[in-house]
């Protein structure tokens, strides 16, 4: 994200979290949908969770993180980055066991690596001085390349009847095509609210020919 963007969404956040407090309408979200939000990034791998370590990108107040304890999933370790430190001084006030760290896609080069990252509401909002769909390619890929298992992330789809001035609105196809000059072991979700998709994303798995279902001539 280019300096000027994160400067208007470090702003944009501080002013919500001044107005809405601690709610989940202060990180954007206004429908009370976030818990299926975290059903739908959990389930794909809810076995692995437990002991793993965690990279939630974006972490706002680590809603995720305790979503997970509620799931009775103890990372075993578990780490918050996020580009506005108001947002991170609650985090950690509320999880004081996690680590939490002030950046961007550029700040990961100071995190070792985690077996799953999440990336949840992040490329919801517009911006006004940068491509949105390079943002989204690029920060993918540098979270992707920290991850040793895989990567869920959700979108707003631009699948809608319409569309807000200030959301950004993803094409799912064209994520997928992206994802898969990444990866080739995919998972997109589309079944849960009809405006918003998410999509894993695992490292390739070795090729195992005795489960293959032709034999390759």
């Amino acid at each position: 994200m280019n300096e000027i963007d994160r400067q208007l969404t470090i702003k944009r956040y501080s002013e919500r979290l001044k107005k809405f407090g601690t709610s989940d309408e202060a990180l954007g979200w206004t429908r009370n949908n976030n818990k299926t939000r975290f059903e739908v990034l959990t389930k794909e791998w809810q076995n692995e969770l437990d002991n793993s370590t965690i990279l939630d990108y974006g972490c706002g107040f680590a809603d995720y993180y305790g979503f997970l304890l509620t799931m009775n999933i103890l990372p075993s370790k578990y780490f918050g980055l996020d580009i506005n430190s108001d947002l991170l001084a609650i985090a950690k006030e509320r999880y004081n066991e996690i680590e939490v760290l002030v950046g961007d896609v550029d700040s990961l080069k100071g995190i070792e690596n985690v077996d799953f990252s999440f990336i949840s509401g992040v490329f919801n909002h517009k911006l006004e001085n940068q491509n949105e769909k390079e943002f989204i390619k690029d920060t993918i890929e540098k979270v992707f390349s920290k991850c040793d298992k895989g990567l869920a992330v959700n979108f707003l789809s631009d699948k809608v009847e319409y569309q807000t001035e200030h959301n950004h609105n993803s094409n799912p196809g064209e994520i997928l095509e992206f994802c898969f000059s990444l990866t080739n072991n995919i998972v997109l979700r589309n079944d849960y609210m009809p405006f918003e998709f998410t999509v894993f994303l695992r490292k390739n798995i070795p090729l195992n020919r005795e489960k293959l279902i032709f034999e390759r001539q």
